[in-house]
């Protein structure tokens, strides 16, 4: 992924992986529900108000600088639980993150158990990796 290293900003990053990745699957790329920033959903319910008729194949959380997976991984979990908890959204089959060096799949069955842990500080700002609970 050296090619993504000169993108001046997160956005034009997100439209050249989409591009490179995913629209040549028949798919649309939907931007920021609920903080999720980068999203892959079927055409036919791209921008479709109808909550329900959307059909989300997968949520990523994206960095212009190269990133710890584990940074970027959990900023994405810490939003999603948010989505989560609202019941608003499916959560799609499939997370994951990118940076300009790499781009990481996660199956969301993987995920689940973690997002009714308890024992997990959920209450931190997602960009707050400084943050002890983070």
């Amino acid at each position: 992924m050296a090619k993504y290293k000169g993108v001046k900003s997160e956005f034009q990053l997100r439209s050249i992986i989409f591009d490179d990745y995913f629209k040549s699957k028949g798919v649309s790329y939907e931007e920021e529900i609920n903080k999720i920033v980068f999203i892959v959903t079927d055409n036919k319910s791209r921008g479709d108000k109808n909550i329900g008729a959307k059909k989300h194949y997968l949520w990523m959380e994206t960095k212009k600088n190269v990133t710890e997976m584990y940074i970027m991984l959990t900023q994405l979990l810490l939003t999603i639980k948010t989505t989560y908890e609202k019941n608003e959204y499916i959560i799609p089959n499939y997370i994951g993150c990118f940076d300009t060096e790499k781009i990481i799949f996660v199956p969301t069955n993987l995920i689940l158990d973690l997002l009714h842990d308890n024992d997990i500080e959920w209450n931190i700002i997602a960009s707050n990796v400084k943050d002890e609970y983070f």
